[in-house]
Formats: C-alpha cells, structure tokens, sequence
C-alpha cells in the first residue's frame, strides 16, 4: 500500500507504522478478486512480481485451487462485511 500522499496526517504514519510491523501479506481485493492493493515486507515471497500483481485476478495469478479457496474468502467477506484470512 501506498502511505506518501499530500497531507499524510500522526493516522497516516501510525498506520504506515502498524502495516510495516504486519509479518503477514494483506491483500486488497476487488468483488471479481482483481488485486487492488498489496502490503507485504518481503515481496520476493509473493506468487508474481508485486507490478505484476495489480490490476489482474486472483485467477490469473494463482493456482486453480487456491484461487478458488480465495475468491470464496472474498464473497464471505462481502456478505459478512468481515476480514477474512487464509493460511496457505
């Protein structure tokens, strides 16, 4: 995600902060499971280039198995209004 916008306010850096300490990748996600935003502190870890990942599908980019668990996750989310995460 990206933090350096005009206007940064003390919310802005202590988000920056709490997404910097994240040990796990979050992932930003549309309804059609399209990449919208990433954090993650170690990209070489991610399943394509981190440029690569935005604007294309969960479907594009993982495994069909995968792919599908997740964009499950993603209409649970929807529907629940609640994070979701999965462990793989």
């Amino acid at each position: 995600m990206t933090f350096q916008h005009k206007g940064c306010s003390w919310y802005d850096d202590e988000i920056r902060c709490v997404f910097e300490a994240l040990p796990d990748k979050v992932f930003v996600v549309s309804e059609d499971g399209t990449f919208i935003k990433y954090h993650t502190n170690k990209p070489e870890h991610l399943a394509a280039k981190p440029e690569d990942l935005l604007g294309k599908k969960i479907t594009d980019i993982l495994p069909q198995g995968t792919a599908h668990r997740l964009m499950k996750l993603v209409a649970a989310a929807l529907a629940s209004k609640k994070q979701q995460s999965m462990i793989f």
